[in-house]
């Protein structure tokens, strides 16, 4: 309602949203007063608006449109529902919370988890971090803290990562003894069961100690590397028994790598291992070792790293 007129609501209106982002309603309508009536087009912008109530008559009157002010109805925007914001970092202090860090990377792969205390596990039901859609580039920081009672049987991918891409990193973390990881099929490791896509990932003062098995390509840190990823791995160790299944088609096993068809680089510096790499079926010509299981290139380099378990290196290193 103007101040000194009667308005009908308008018969015509357009909905706009300018180059800036901003909407605006443009409605055309009639007013009358003591002098007469005339109509009238009016622009507003549509966060402004709120809903009057209307109330009119069979014989098609003038409709009286209620003054929020003189009915006490604030005149205030309109709630609008915002949509939900994806976390960006989480503190992680348990195993509920280390499962919603899960979930939440499903939707945001860049988020980043800090965890603050030991984590037991036993007694949730594990779904791995990251997609084969959206595959984890965040930053997990153990801060020395142990992920404990973590237990990943499936099919495929299993880890506490199930694929990562290119910006992941790993830091400060140890998976504790009472862990283990199972894939029928593809790709088993304690950190990253399927590393793909471009750019590095890193993991630096990180431990294995859980057990590692798989039908094909099981790995302490990275079950299988595809595409163009940079793998670096520094300070870090591992003391779990990694294990594939040759009467499963098994490929590669490893303490560290289990199989590389990345053309990027894969660097380990001070490492060490003292978990044992075993292969079931041994008349199959399998690939098993200290470092990569198995690689399509020759792009890596040792430095300053040893093995106190006299892995068997039919491998490439």
């Amino acid at each position: 309602k103007n101040r000194g007129y009667v308005s009908n609501p308008g018969h015509t209106s357009q909905f706009v949203v300018d180059m800036k982002g901003q909407a605006y309603v443009y409605y055309h309508g009639y007013a009358k007063n003591a002098s007469g009536s005339f109509d009238y087009t009016t622009k507003k912008l549509f966060a402004d608006m709120i809903v009057w109530k209307v109330q009119g008559s069979a014989n098609y009157e003038w409709p009286t449109i209620f003054d929020p002010e003189k009915q006490n109805i604030p005149n205030t925007k309109p709630e609008v529902d915002e949509e939900p914001q994806i976390a960006s970092s989480m503190q992680i202090s348990n195993a509920e919370e280390l499962l919603a860090f899960s979930n939440a990377s499903r939707e945001n792969p860049f988020i980043t988890g800090v965890i603050t205390a030991d984590i037991d596990c036993a007694d949730i039901n594990w779904q791995p971090i990251g997609s084969i859609d959206k595959p984890f580039k965040g930053i997990i920081n153990g801060q020395k803290h142990k992920i404990m009672n973590l237990t990943s049987q499936r099919g495929s991918e299993a880890a506490l990562v199930a694929y990562a891409d290119g910006g992941a990193s790993f830091k400060n973390i140890i998976v504790h003894s009472s862990c283990s990881f199972a894939s029928q099929w593809n790709n088993a490791s304690a950190f990253v069961a399927y590393a793909k896509g471009s750019g590095g990932i890193t993991f630096e003062n990180c431990g294995n100690e859980a057990v590692v098995s798989s039908g094909f390509n099981a790995g302490g840190f990275v079950g299988k590397a595809e595409g163009a990823i940079l793998i670096d791995i520094k300070n870090c160790y591992n003391l779990g028994d990694i294990s594939v299944d040759i009467s499963k088609n098994g490929n590669s096993a490893a303490a560290f790598v289990a199989c590389s068809n990345s053309a990027g680089t894969i660097k380990f510096t001070n490492c060490w291992n003292n978990g044992s790499v075993n292969v079931i079926h041994t008349d199959w010509n399998v690939d098993n070792a200290f470092f990569v299981g198995n690689t399509t290139n020759n792009n890596v380099t040792v430095t300053n790293c040893y093995d106190l378990k006299n892995v068997l290196t039919s491998g490439t290193i």
